[in-house]
């Protein structure tokens, strides 16, 4: 009941705040409120609802800066865009000499972009967690990301958010390795097995120094503590 207590006052003060306009997140202790929410089911299925408004009202304040779009137009244009990744592959493995290595890079290079956020939507979907927006996201705020529900989220058990957040980053993954491979074997051209190969060094080192500290790595280990933590505490 303490528990309760304290976030349901916590809570109250980030809810106005935001009403005020402040949209600061992070300095208001909101991710913080989250985290302890999201490490235990009955304040989740509590809180969830109230927490999901407040992300909202601030995502949408962010948007206004920046693309979005519907979920089901993202999910459609990011489908398109995989089915001519794909495309451009199969093409290629027909071809020979520079126009084959060509076709293998580029098309990797849009299933990396495309099956990222298609892959968080049909497993977090497939998991109960549900999605509100596609927007541009990362360094360059070019990278296509599609916005959880943090009502949904919360709910669903730890691991199954972290299965969610892994599904997008190993998809990222897995495309140019599986080129790569493909590439040997019809002997492409040496220079697009170099640049498939660095491509996929690039993105393991990434994941190793940047991922594990603010992207899709960060979430999926602290999913895997609330877990851990939501089993000790039974």
């Amino acid at each position: 009941m303490e528990a309760n207590a304290e976030i349901e006052e916590a809570l109250g003060k980030i809810e106005a705040e935001v009403a005020k306009g402040n949209y600061d997140l992070k300095g208001l202790g909101f991710w913080r409120l989250v985290g302890e929410v999201g490490r235990d089911p009955g304040l989740a299925d509590r809180f969830a609802e109230r927490i999901a408004r407040v992300d909202r009202l601030a995502f949408e304040r962010w948007a206004n800066f920046g693309l979005t779009a519907p979920v089901w137009l993202g999910n459609l244009l990011e489908l398109a865009g995989a089915l001519i990744g794909l495309g451009i592959l199969l093409s290629a493995l027909g071809k020979e000499g520079n126009i084959q290595g060509i076709g293998l890079v580029v098309g990797a290079g849009i299933l990396m972009v495309t099956l990222h956020p298609l892959a968080h939507y049909a497993v977090g979907r497939a998991l109960g967690i549900t999605f509100t927006r596609y927007f541009l996201d990362g360094p360059a705020k070019v990278q296509p990301s599609v916005k959880t529900d943090y009502a949904t989220y919360l709910r669903a058990a730890p691991l199954r958010r972290a299965a969610m957040h892994a599904a997008g980053a190993l998809a990222t993954k897995f495309v140019p390795i599986l080129v790569l491979a493909k590439a040997v074997l019809v002997k492409a051209p040496g220079w697009s097995i170099l640049v498939l190969v660095a491509i996929s060094l690039v993105v393991i080192a990434t994941d190793i120094l940047f991922s594990t500290k603010i992207g899709d790595w960060k979430r999926v280990l602290r999913e895997v503590r609330a877990h851990r933590e939501s089993k000790k505490s039974i």
